[in-house]
Formats: structure tokens, sequence, C-alpha cells
């Protein structure tokens, strides 16, 4: 869901895409880029990334036209998803809150009580079990892990920059 006067873009316009509703309010921004990675500073697209994304998008049942316009704009452009252009671009979506359902209030009755919590080492990615805080559920903070250092024989006679 993009509400007015919010903006979605990236990772998140692909994860939108996945929702079982897609809703793009009026005011609304949602923009799409090709894939890249960071190359001493530069952006440089990746075709590898761009086909993960075009069968991401086919899993979702999206035309071929939908993963064109979600990779055509560099990765320092945006694509702007918009009612104007939805059916060019193959991707549906709903403008208008009453058209979606109504959330499921026994799953979410802010009046229910907080259940225990217990911690999944495999999803956590940690031993910590999650705590309450502010009557809410928080999971534990995870340190990202040093990236391992590089052995001599890969860095012998490299260089950096293009």
């Amino acid at each position: 869901m993009v509400l007015a006067d919010s903006t979605c873009t990236s990772a998140c316009a692909l994860i939108w895409l996945g929702g079982k509703h897609r809703y793009l309010a009026p005011g609304g921004h949602l923009g799409f880029h090709a894939t890249h990675a960071d190359q001493g500073g530069r952006l440089i697209e990746t075709g590898v990334g761009n086909a993960m994304v075009g069968h991401y998008l086919s899993q979702l049942n999206l035309p071929e036209k939908a993963v064109v316009f979600a990779t055509i704009a560099s990765p320092y452009e945006l694509n702007w998803l918009n009612a104007e252009n939805s059916a060019e671009a193959g991707i549906a979506f709903e403008t208008a809150v009453a058209s979606l359902p109504a959330p499921d209030r026994q799953r979410f009755d802010p009046a229910r009580p907080l259940e225990k919590a217990h911690a999944s080492p495999s999803a956590a990615g940690t031993d910590a079990p999650l705590t309450k805080s502010g009557g809410s559920v928080a999971p534990p903070v995870r340190r990202r892990p040093d990236p391992p250092e590089p052995s001599p024989e890969l860095t012998k006679g490299a260089t950096s920059g293009p």
C-alpha cells in the first residue's frame, strides 16, 4: 500500500508488486529502476540482477512488459508507475481504499493481550530472546558479520577504479 504523499522505490516497489492487493493512492509515488552494483562509486547495471527481477515478476504472473517497465530506467533514474501508464506497464493496481478488503479484526485486535514471543535462532539469526517493549514485540538487534579479508592471491595485480 502506497498512500498519498508517500514514496516507494527500488526494492520497496518490487515488494509492493508481490502484494495480494496492490494499492497506489492518488498522490503516492512508486518508482522502478534497473538493478545495479556499485563499482568504485559508479552504479553499473547488472544483467543477472535484472534477470532475477524478471524471474520474480514472472512468478507473480506479470507480463513481459512489466519486466521491461521495472528494469528499463538506469540506476540513476526512476520509472514512475501511475494510473495513466499502468496498462502500458502491465501492472494493475487499485486506487480506492474501499476496493481493498477490510483487515481481519480477530487477527489485529489491539485490545487482545500480547502472546509471549519465542525466538527461533534460524528465523532471527541469533539466540537472544525477543523482548516486549512499549506494548509491542521487538526482535533482537543483529550485527552484520564483518566481511572476510581477501586472500593475497585474489588481490595481487588488482587495480581500483574504472
